[in-house]
């Protein structure tokens, strides 16, 4: 019978069938559960089942006597199933409102407000008194939205408190009242000629009084008396500050005046106009390119240093008054005149005069043509009209020496990245990875073959199968250590395959890590403890192995 190495749960598709007894041991070898040929199970230990439990062909009872029968259920303080009597029960469940008679539950009646009839529970006759009703201000309370109006205390509306308000003025009197909308109104129009005359006034100053319309008035050409100095006395300490801006008088401000002077300046010909609103700034400049400027003859002198780009010469007439400029060929005299540099006009130099005096080695030019790269032959070089490449076409194929040539790489990491060269043999032995090696002689890669190896306690398994012997009652139990997991060891496969091991004794075979390495994301051993038990590992990541 096969073994494989199973850490945590096993998940079986299908049917699985077992011959014989099945044996649940802990980790000291003590048998806690069986399951015998017959069905039986039995164990030393608690028994717990997880889901629903069924349990057929069980029997059956006419009547409960609650003082002795017992009902079945989990005692959550002690985390197991339990007994109880059926009268305690009762009792455990017996609540507000219901009381236990007759070995059965019952509503506990106060005799008066409620009653049971052949329907259920109802509310007896005369069962509710003023007394049981909450006129309070909380939720659901009794209001006099819910309450029948009587005919002596009646509730207050706007139509009642209006009908019982009335109005008595006198003759003439200028007020009304409206028992409708409860406005009452005050116009000078329900005032009587007699009411207006018996209004008096005060013609003070400007002021007058009409008694024919009943209307108080201001005369403009009676503003005389104490009036008049207040008012004089208020305008003197005002200004235009306190008076708003007409639309045909407008104030004066800066710009105004600027967009006012900028409307009346216009560009004319050589010269433009530059208006920066935001900046309060007005530029006027003259265009001199071309032949707008012109120099005549006799009317410009030099003296001193002409620096840069100062004067050139254009197509207006009047320019050819400078026509030559002479150079000292004495470089301390160039200094002496305070000259800081000089430039060669335009055609001074021919492209034929400059190749032919800068080419060097590896560069032609001169006698017509222009300066240019010498492309030799087999030199690995492509030279474009615009551009130098390699060329890998423009070599000479040659035979590898895998054991004596060499080959160019960047060296990343590097300070500015270098080219170099290494041995094609060294490129080979970085490329042989899980299931290659390296030819000691020839440098080639060959396929490693799977290697089998016999190991015992204290031993490291090597990449390849790692079988072990036969370990009997008297015998010891063996603990192995994996290869290390480094990152070149991606791939590497070890296989592992124990002897007949006695169980009865408790012999195993531990298989530890190496270093820092781990198993299957956080173990740092596993053990094989069946009969010719086997288990392969693989290198997955850097100090990673993984059971398959």
């Amino acid at each position: 019978m096969a073994y494989k190495f199973q850490m945590g749960a096993a998940v079986l598709s299908g049917a699985v069938d077992q011959e014989g007894e099945v044996t649940v041991m802990d980790g000291s070898k003590n048998i806690k559960v069986s399951l015998d040929t017959t069905g039986e199970i039995s164990g030393s230990g608690n028994f717990r089942l997880g889901g629903e439990f069924r349990a057929d062909n069980l029997g059956s009872i006419t009547t409960i006597a609650e003082a002795s029968d017992f009902v079945m259920l989990y005692d959550a303080d002690a985390n197991k199933m339990q007994k109880n009597s059926f009268a305690s029960f009762l009792g455990a469940v017996d609540g507000n409102g219901l009381t236990v008679a007759s070995s059965q539950l019952a509503i506990d009646l106060d005799g008066t407000s409620l009653t049971v009839g052949g329907s259920g529970l109802k509310i007896s006759e005369d069962g509710v008194d003023a007394t049981m009703i909450d006129f309070g201000t909380g939720a659901d309370q009794v209001d006099t939205d819910v309450l029948t109006e009587g005919s002596t205390n009646l509730y207050f509306t706007n139509t009642r408190a209006r009908a019982a308000i009335s109005l008595t003025a006198p003759g003439g009197a200028p007020l009304a009242y409206n028992s409708t909308s409860g406005v009452f109104t005050l116009s000078a129009a329900n005032m009587t000629s007699s009411a207006r005359t018996s209004v008096s006034a005060v013609a003070e100053d400007f002021i007058e009084y009409t008694a024919a319309t009943g209307k108080i008035g201001i005369d403009p050409t009676k503003f005389t008396g104490s009036f008049a100095v207040a008012f004089d006395t208020r305008l003197a300490a005002k200004d235009t500050d306190d008076l708003s801006e007409g639309s045909s008088n407008l104030y004066y401000t800066n710009e105004r005046v600027d967009d006012r002077v900028n409307a009346l300046v216009t560009a004319g010909s050589g010269i433009s106009k530059t208006y920066d609103d935001a900046g309060n700034s007005l530029t006027l400049a003259a265009d001199v390119s071309g032949s707008a400027l012109s120099i005549l003859s006799g009317k410009l002198g030099i003296s001193g240093s002409i620096a840069g780009d100062a004067l050139s010469r254009g197509a207006g007439d009047g320019m050819d008054s400078i026509r030559t400029l002479n150079v000292v060929a004495d470089e301390t005299t160039i200094e002496s005149l305070g000259l800081a540099s000089l430039r060669v006009k335009d055609g001074g130099i021919d492209a034929d005069a400059l190749a032919s005096s800068v080419a060097g080695a590896g560069l032609t030019g001169g006698g017509g043509s222009a300066l240019a790269v010498v492309n030799a032959s087999n030199g690995g070089i492509l030279v474009a009209a615009d551009s130098i490449a390699m060329d890998i076409q423009d070599l000479d194929e040659q035979v590898v020496d895998i054991t004596a040539d060499f080959f160019a790489f960047s060296d990343e990491g590097t300070v500015n990245d270098p080219t170099k060269k290494d041995s094609i043999a060294d490129l080979i032995a970085a490329m042989a990875g899980a299931g290659l090696t390296q030819n000691a002689v020839s440098k080639k890669l060959d396929v490693q073959g799977n290697a089998v190896a016999s190991k015992a306690d204290g031993d490291t398994l090597a990449e390849g199968y790692n079988y072990f012997a036969d370990i009997g009652g008297g015998g010891s139990s063996a603990a192995v250590t994996l290869p290390a997991a480094a990152a070149s060891n991606i791939g590497d496969v070890v296989t592992v395959k124990a002897g007949d091991l006695d169980v009865a004794s408790g012999k195993t075979i531990t298989i530890n890590r190496a270093g820092s390495a781990v198993i299957d994301s956080d173990l740092t051993s596993i053990v094989l403890e069946s009969p010719y038990a086997a288990v392969t590992l693989v290198v997955v990541a850097e100090n990673e192995w993984r059971i398959v």
